[in-house]
């Protein structure tokens, strides 16, 4: 008799099964830990955890007007596997049209015996796109920066080096901006290089940030045209051209020739192709004439109606002589600066304390005052033999033992065109600069009705701007060559503004060694500036007219 119920058997045979099953799985768990495990690990060592930078996009530089100056865009490189890779003739057709190659660079690559062969690079993403639907493409994503403004920008905006850092100008000043912040990704990978999880953001991308500058990108490029014109023309070896906004202090445009083309590739920084307007100091000749005049005046040291004997034309200073071209006679102020009297200006500052050189150049923001936000800026320095010598200190008053940058001699011009108030040059569009009184309003008009006669039938009037007053001042100086002047080697420069009854723009010119005849400043630069502050004219005009 049968005891057992049937109900029991079958949950004993269920059990039976349960416990042959777990036995199952302890031998095949001791078998994988024991006999495979060698095999094991090495496939969990084919699959590793990956981390992957990714790039920011390189914020731009835009001008006053939001156009880009130097902008980054993505490139590919497109590449194959000659080993896997197949490639209809339909898809290679697609190939060759959209990479702009020859049917055999594809023939070629698919014989190859390596495992990577390029296609094409710098392909754009229009192009890739097109492209995109091919399996056997690899594309290889790259920055590339665009500089649209090209030559007539470069030393101002800059350039990178092969790290993607800003060596010179906007590029360097703005490095920690522009560049952003790098993120990084995490995910798995196989044997093979195949993602086999999804991709995890373990630092998020910055991207770089926009620079907006105040320069105009339609003058930059007009100017440095003209810069060019007249360079050939006269002979020069290099110039510099500086447009502001009297309002506001603005830089409008800042050109420099010889210059360079930034979309080429460049590895280092060329000081003789650099940004002259900040990083070069010069004699300004008789350019700061109307600057020392202006401070003189204001500080009560002379009085306007002052009248000054230059007979016979020449003075003799510690055994050395100033001339003039000729015997002016006696001249009032406005005189001294019209004929540009060099011993009329010797006689101003003839018994003034060496100490007040100093003073002028920090007063008149010659020195000391760096604000324009660019690397490698210099400052106004003087002769050290001014303290003790009468000569040294005479001679600066013509613009001699004096170095200033063509940026300073701006911004002291500028002091005199807005009625003496200094609001500091710039160049970044969104900085805020504090204006302060530097002279008398009552004294800067004066300087500045002076600077309209030098114009009108002083050694300026080729400055004329037609149906425009216009007022500025001629300077030409000998250049320095191992510690020796030469006698025919030139610096012309003429600095001015318009129009005479409400200045707005201010624009200096310096020429480097013109040829001859046209060394002088009023034989060459004043020329150019008539055409520039001309086209600045005309160009704001066309500007209103425009926005209303």
């Amino acid at each position: 008799m049968n005891l057992i119920s049937p109900q029991i058997r079958r949950l004993n045979i269920a059990l039976l099964i349960i416990f042959l099953l777990f036995l199952t799985l302890l031998f095949r768990a001791g078998y994988l830990v024991t006999d495979q495990r060698e095999f094991l690990l090495l496939e969990n060592q084919k699959r590793v955890v990956r981390q992957e930078e990714v790039m920011p996009t390189r914020g731009m530089i835009l001008d006053r007007n939001g156009l880009p100056l130097a902008v980054s865009k993505r490139t590919y490189t497109v590449s194959i596997d000659p080993q896997t890779a197949k490639l209809s003739a339909e898809h290679q057709a697609m190939i060759v049209e959209h990479l702009n190659i020859d049917p055999l660079v594809i023939q070629e690559a698919l014989i190859s015996q390596k495992h990577y062969r390029v296609l094409a690079k710098q392909v754009s993403v229009k192009n890739k796109l097109a492209l995109a639907s091919i399996p056997a493409l690899n594309f290889e994503e790259h920055e590339v920066r665009v500089y649209p403004a090209s030559e007539s920008a470069a030393p101002l905006v800059g350039f990178l080096n092969g790290k993607r850092e800003g060596i010179v100008g906007i590029e360097r000043y703005h490095q920690a901006s522009l560049k952003g912040q790098s993120g990084k990704l995490s995910f798995v990978v196989d044997a093979l290089g195949h993602i086999v999880s999804s991709k995890k953001m373990l630092r998020p991308v910055l991207m770089g940030e926009d620079v907006h500058l105040t320069i105009d990108a339609h003058l930059q490029m007009q100017i440095y045209g003209l810069l060019k014109q007249s360079l050939a023309k006269y002979g020069a070896k290099s110039g510099i051209v500086l447009v502001t906004d009297v309002k506001n202090g603005e830089i409008l445009a800042m050109v420099n020739y010889p210059s360079f083309n930034p979309n080429e590739s460049i590895t280092s920084y060329n000081p003789l192709r650099g940004n002259a307007a900040i990083e070069e100091r010069f004699e300004p000749g008789s350019t700061i004439k109307p600057v020392w005049l202006a401070w003189l005046l204001n500080k009560e040291y002379i009085d306007f109606d002052l009248k000054v004997s230059t007979s016979p034309g020449y003075l003799k200073v510690d055994d050395q002589i100033v001339r003039d071209i000729q015997d002016n006679g006696v001249l009032s102020l406005a005189e001294i600066i019209k004929q540009s009297s060099n011993v009329g200006m010797v006689k101003l500052v003839m018994d003034i304390p060496s100490q007040w050189v100093e003073d002028m150049m920090i007063d008149m923001r010659l020195s000391h005052h760096r604000t324009v936000g660019l690397p490698l800026e210099v400052s106004g320095d003087m002769n050290d033999k001014i303290a003790v010598s009468k000569f040294a200190k005479v001679v600066s008053s013509f613009g001699y033992g004096i170095e200033i940058t063509p940026l300073e001699l701006a911004r002291a011009y500028a002091i005199i065109a807005s009625g003496g108030i200094d609001r500091p040059l710039h160049i970044n569009k969104h900085q805020i600069m504090k204006s302060e009184k530097v002279i008398d309003s009552a004294v800067a008009k004066r300087i500045q009705d002076m600077l309209y006669e030098v114009v009108e039938g002083g050694t300026g009037y080729r400055a004329k701007v037609r149906g425009v007053k216009v007022a500025g001042k001629t300077g030409t100086t000998h250049k320095l060559n191992h510690g020796v002047y030469q006698e025919k080697m030139h610096r012309a420069s003429f600095v001015g503004f318009a129009p005479l009854e409400n200045p707005q723009f201010l624009v200096l010119v310096i020429l480097d060694e013109p040829d001859g005849k046209w060394h002088y400043g009023g034989t060459s630069a004043a020329p150019l500036f008539s055409e520039v502050m001309r086209d600045v004219l005309n160009y704001q005009m066309r500007q209103n007219k425009l926005v209303n």
